[in-house]
Protein backbone atom coordinates (compact mmCIF):
# COMPACT_ATOMS: atom_id res chain seq x y z
CA UNK A 1 0.00 0.00 0.00
CA UNK A 2 1.57 3.25 -0.95
CA UNK A 3 1.81 5.96 1.58
CA UNK A 4 -0.36 8.91 1.47
CA UNK A 5 1.15 12.43 3.36
CA UNK A 6 -0.84 13.55 6.38
CA UNK A 7 -2.26 16.55 4.60
CA UNK A 8 -3.91 13.90 1.75
CA UNK A 9 -4.97 11.66 4.77
CA UNK A 10 -6.41 14.70 6.83
CA UNK A 11 -8.30 15.63 3.76
CA UNK A 12 -9.69 12.34 3.09
CA UNK A 13 -11.31 12.43 6.39
CA UNK A 14 -13.11 15.87 6.43
CA UNK A 15 -13.68 16.03 2.72
CA UNK A 16 -17.19 13.43 3.21
CA UNK A 17 -18.25 16.27 5.87
CA UNK A 18 -18.41 18.72 2.48
CA UNK A 19 -20.10 16.19 0.79
CA UNK A 20 -23.85 16.52 -0.99
CA UNK A 21 -23.68 12.39 -1.39
CA UNK A 22 -23.93 9.50 0.74
CA UNK A 23 -25.83 9.49 3.81
CA UNK A 24 -25.22 11.07 7.38
CA UNK A 25 -26.83 9.85 10.94
CA UNK A 26 -28.68 11.64 13.42
CA UNK A 27 -25.17 11.91 15.42
CA UNK A 28 -23.25 13.32 12.39
CA UNK A 29 -26.10 15.54 11.86
CA UNK A 30 -25.84 17.11 15.40
CA UNK A 31 -21.91 16.66 15.57
CA UNK A 32 -21.79 18.93 12.65
CA UNK A 33 -24.48 21.05 13.73
CA UNK A 34 -22.65 21.74 17.46
CA UNK A 35 -19.49 20.99 17.10
CA UNK A 36 -18.87 22.09 14.00
CA UNK A 37 -19.40 26.00 14.41
CA UNK A 38 -18.03 25.54 18.23
CA UNK A 39 -14.18 24.92 16.77
CA UNK A 40 -14.72 27.39 14.44
CA UNK A 41 -15.06 29.92 17.38
CA UNK A 42 -12.35 28.29 18.98
CA UNK A 43 -9.70 28.29 16.54
CA UNK A 44 -10.42 31.98 15.86
CA UNK A 45 -10.07 33.10 19.41
CA UNK A 46 -6.80 30.80 19.38
CA UNK A 47 -6.09 32.80 16.18
CA UNK A 48 -6.36 36.41 17.19
CA UNK A 49 -5.37 35.54 20.59
CA UNK A 50 -1.23 33.80 19.15
CA UNK A 51 -1.33 36.99 17.08
CA UNK A 52 -1.76 39.62 19.54
CA UNK A 53 0.31 38.07 22.40
CA UNK A 54 2.99 37.80 18.81
CA UNK A 55 3.33 41.00 18.12
CA UNK A 56 3.33 42.00 21.67
CA UNK A 57 6.16 40.06 22.76
CA UNK A 58 8.13 40.82 19.42
CA UNK A 59 7.56 44.53 19.44
CA UNK A 60 8.85 44.54 23.28
CA UNK A 61 11.89 42.07 22.28
CA UNK A 62 13.16 44.55 19.75
CA UNK A 63 11.99 48.05 21.08
CA UNK A 64 12.19 47.16 24.81
CA UNK A 65 11.60 50.48 26.80
CA UNK A 66 14.19 52.88 25.22
CA UNK A 67 13.19 56.60 24.78
CA UNK A 68 12.56 56.22 20.55
CA UNK A 69 10.25 53.57 20.76
CA UNK A 70 7.49 55.78 20.21
CA UNK A 71 7.46 56.38 16.50
CA UNK A 72 9.58 52.49 15.70
CA UNK A 73 6.15 50.86 17.88
CA UNK A 74 3.74 52.75 15.51
CA UNK A 75 5.04 52.04 12.69
CA UNK A 76 5.63 48.19 13.83
CA UNK A 77 2.17 48.64 15.29
CA UNK A 78 0.57 48.89 12.39
CA UNK A 79 2.77 46.43 10.07
CA UNK A 80 1.50 44.16 12.45
CA UNK A 81 -2.07 45.69 12.57
CA UNK A 82 -1.81 44.73 8.80
CA UNK A 83 -0.38 41.20 8.85
CA UNK A 84 -3.14 40.57 12.16
CA UNK A 85 -5.96 41.91 9.81
CA UNK A 86 -5.20 39.68 6.71
CA UNK A 87 -4.86 36.71 8.84
CA UNK A 88 -7.93 37.26 10.41
CA UNK A 89 -10.21 38.20 7.76
CA UNK A 90 -8.84 34.88 5.54
CA UNK A 91 -9.92 32.98 8.76
CA UNK A 92 -13.32 34.75 8.80
CA UNK A 93 -14.23 34.12 5.37
CA UNK A 94 -13.18 30.22 5.71
CA UNK A 95 -15.76 30.07 8.50
CA UNK A 96 -18.15 32.05 6.40
CA UNK A 97 -17.76 29.85 3.73
CA UNK A 98 -17.33 26.54 5.16
CA UNK A 99 -19.96 26.53 8.12
CA UNK A 100 -22.99 27.00 5.65
CA UNK A 101 -21.57 24.67 3.44
CA UNK A 102 -21.13 21.95 5.71
CA UNK A 103 -24.52 22.76 7.34
CA UNK A 104 -26.41 22.27 3.91
CA UNK A 105 -24.10 19.31 2.96
CA UNK A 106 -25.00 17.39 6.26
CA UNK A 107 -28.75 18.03 6.02
CA UNK A 108 -28.84 16.78 2.59
CA UNK A 109 -26.96 13.74 3.59
CA UNK A 110 -29.40 13.32 6.54
CA UNK A 111 -32.73 13.54 4.52
CA UNK A 112 -30.91 11.01 2.25
CA UNK A 113 -30.69 8.85 5.23
CA UNK A 114 -34.45 9.06 6.00
CA UNK A 115 -34.75 8.13 2.43
CA UNK A 116 -35.94 11.53 1.20
CA UNK A 117 -34.44 13.49 -1.22
CA UNK A 118 -32.17 16.87 -0.12
CA UNK A 119 -34.41 19.08 -1.83
CA UNK A 120 -36.91 18.71 1.04
CA UNK A 121 -34.05 20.46 2.82
CA UNK A 122 -35.95 23.57 1.12
CA UNK A 123 -39.33 22.77 3.45
CA UNK A 124 -37.32 24.04 6.03
CA UNK A 125 -37.56 27.86 4.43
CA UNK A 126 -41.44 27.52 4.93
CA UNK A 127 -42.30 29.28 8.19
CA UNK A 128 -43.54 27.42 10.61
CA UNK A 129 -43.74 23.94 9.46
CA UNK A 130 -39.95 24.08 8.83
CA UNK A 131 -39.58 23.61 12.35
CA UNK A 132 -41.83 20.31 11.89
CA UNK A 133 -39.23 19.59 8.98
CA UNK A 134 -36.20 20.32 10.74
CA UNK A 135 -37.36 18.33 13.84
CA UNK A 136 -38.30 15.44 11.67
CA UNK A 137 -34.85 15.53 10.24
CA UNK A 138 -33.05 15.86 13.81
CA UNK A 139 -34.86 13.29 15.26
CA UNK A 140 -36.05 10.65 12.97
CA UNK A 141 -33.80 7.21 12.70
CA UNK A 142 -32.21 6.24 10.03
CA UNK A 143 -33.50 4.35 7.72
CA UNK A 144 -31.45 0.29 7.24
CA UNK A 145 -33.11 -0.25 3.99
CA UNK A 146 -30.95 0.44 0.77
CA UNK A 147 -31.54 4.04 -1.01
CA UNK A 148 -31.05 5.51 -4.24
CA UNK A 149 -28.69 8.18 -2.21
Amino acid sequence: MQDVGHLSRAVTRVEPYFSFTGRASRKEYWLAGVLAPLGMYVALVVITSLLSLSAGMLGLAIFGGSADAGAARTVLGTIFGAVFGSVMLVAFVGSIVSAPWLGIATSVRRYHDMRASGWNLLLQLIPLAGIFFWALMAFSPSVDEDNPY
